[in-house]
């Protein structure tokens, strides 16, 4: 008689999610390329921005920001402020250039720069080990400050953090809301206050996740 013997469990894969802050289908296809060529990357989906692509749930370990989207230093920069312990990048067409009076700032925000000309192969490669970053830094994320009790908020503060949320300076998001930019502003510094939060930034990251923004459109 042939005794069956049961294979051994296999450890599971330690993945590492990563989210897209763009609005490019090109280089959207591109990322879930990369993360179908390596068991380690787990593709978590688009964001309208940098900030976003940070703080919604489940929260990634990589976020790659597009370089053609709108406002990506500041997107870099929101998107390390609300995730500290994440391993962010600034994607590149392949020729897209970064003046070298910018690379200061981006040397504080980002992990790298990545090209689309690289093959999804080895770039996934790359990512996978730049998550190593993040494992060292799980103590830091583990002491980041919770968020506080949600509060209940109008409509149009909803709406002005919403449009905050998507990059939307105080005159745009009054274009778009038909008030003024005084009564946007206002309404901001209302928001601070109630929430406690130190930034415009700080603000909508609790509203995120306090549940009071709704998660990222869907990307044509």
């Amino acid at each position: 008689m042939i005794r069956e013997i049961a294979s051994p469990p296999q450890p599971a894969v330690d993945t590492r999610g990563l989210r897209y802050a763009g609005n490019r289908p090109d280089h959207r296809a591109f990322l879930e390329a990369v993360c179908a060529a390596s068991a380690r990357l787990r593709w978590l989906g688009t964001a309208n921005s940098g900030f976003r692509a940070a703080v919604e749930i489940p929260r990634p370990d990589i976020v790659v920001i597009d370089w053609r989207s709108a406002k990506p230093l500041s997107s870099c920069l929101a998107a390390r402020r609300a995730l500290p312990a994440a391993a962010i990048f600034l994607l590149l067409h392949g020729e897209d250039d970064i003046h070298p009076d910018l690379w200061p700032e981006l040397a504080s925000t980002t992990t790298g720069v990545l090209t689309c000309a690289t093959q999804p192969a080895t770039m996934a490669g790359t990512l996978a080990v730049s998550t190593e970053a993040a494992e060292a830094l799980e103590a830091v994320r583990r002491r980041l400050p919770a968020a506080p009790p949600p509060v209940a908020l109008t409509d149009l503060e909803e709406a002005v953090l919403s449009h905050a949320a998507d990059g939307r300076t105080a005159a745009e998001t009054a274009r778009k809301l038909g008030v003024s930019s005084a009564d946007v502003q206002s309404v901001l510094r209302g928001l601070k206050k109630r929430l406690g939060a130190r930034s415009r930034a700080h603000a909508v990251a609790l509203a995120l996740r306090a549940g009071h923004l709704a998660g990222p459109r869907p990307l044509p």
